[in-house]
């Protein structure tokens, strides 16, 4: 369970908290008080509580980030990517132009985002590095000259 100056919304049955490995600014988690490892194992009335959860920290990240859409998810599982066994449903805020192509959805989230490998840089592939400039967020490709892989996340000064 998270401290209490972590969580950033909270109800008797759940509470919301930044992720650790946010894939866009404002990246939420809403996650039950009482441990349990998947939205399965849940009881309706902490389902119920859950959703309202993501209705509030939705109506947050409206009135902070200002949006242009969301992503809602749920890992079930380790063959459906969960590496956390404690249920949670996540809340992506996104912008415009945040992906090379969104279209798909939740079907590919934000492409090369979910392997976080540890270091805390997400990677793309080479046909993303194409894109250099990753919008909204002020956020820059570094290019690796080494690798196949390019890592995402340092603030560059315009120009570099």
């Amino acid at each position: 369970m998270a401290a209490e100056d972590e969580k950033v919304l909270r109800s008797e049955l759940c509470y919301a908290r930044w992720d650790k490995y946010p894939v866009t600014e404002g990246h939420l988690l809403v996650i039950p008080n009482r441990h349990f490892p998947d939205y399965f194992s849940a009881t309706p009335e902490e389902r119920t509580a859950l959703w309202a959860m993501v209705d509030e920290a939705k109506n947050l990240l409206d009135g902070r980030c200002k949006p242009d859409g969301y992503n809602v998810g749920i890992n079930v599982g380790v063959p459906a990517g969960q590496t956390v066994m404690h249920c949670h449903i996540h809340l992506i805020p996104r912008r415009s132009g945040d992906s090379v192509n969104p279209r798909g959805g939740v079907r590919g989230v934000i492409a090369g985002k979910a392997d976080y490998s540890g270091d805390g840089y997400p990677r793309y592939s080479r046909r993303e590095m194409e894109y250099s400039d990753l919008g909204h967020f002020g956020r820059r490709v570094l290019r690796s000259q080494d690798s196949q892989d390019v890592k995402v996340g340092a603030r560059l000064s315009p120009g570099k």
